[in-house]
């Protein structure tokens, strides 16, 4: 009997390759939710710093004052900029984690069916086996004489 073969296999390769490029995605949106929440926690070191700066500050210099008031106002800006983009990439990452559970979900039910197959070619290639010892026994040729 031939060896076995999976028709589907071409089917289940490509549901690999789906998942794989799944898990790619995944780990890309990972890495830049990772880059911007370093950049908030930057920025927020830095506005920290300023404010404790401003307040340790014993003279009055009103160019300075508001040269600061510009930069804690684009500090805030920034810094509601970089967490909106990390609440859209934590969505991105959510919604990707789904695409990936069903493209494993996808390529598992296939290999689940090639197992399947396969057991059934197993059995098959034994039945014939037996089949073929059971003739051998069988045979005129093997009689007793």
């Amino acid at each position: 009997m031939k060896r076995f073969e999976f028709r589907l296999q071409p089917a289940l390769n490509h549901r690999q390759r789906l998942e794989d490029q799944r898990r790619v995605e995944l780990a890309e949106l990972a890495s830049e939710s990772f880059r911007v929440t370093t950049e908030i926690d930057r920025l927020e070191s830095t506005l920290a710093q300023v404010l404790t700066q401003a307040r340790h500050e014993t003279r009055v210099d009103l160019d300075a004052a508001q040269r600061r008031a510009d930069y804690l106002v684009v500090l805030d800006l920034d810094l509601r900029y970089r967490r909106r983009e990390l609440e859209d990439l934590e969505s991105a990452m959510e919604l990707k984690r789904q695409e990936v559970l069903q493209a494993s979900q996808d390529r598992r039910a296939l290999e689940k069916v090639r197992e399947q197959r396969k057991d059934e070619h197993q059995k098959a290639v034994l039945r014939e086996e037996q089949r073929a010892l059971d003739d051998l026994r069988v045979s005129p040729a093997n009689a007793p004489a």
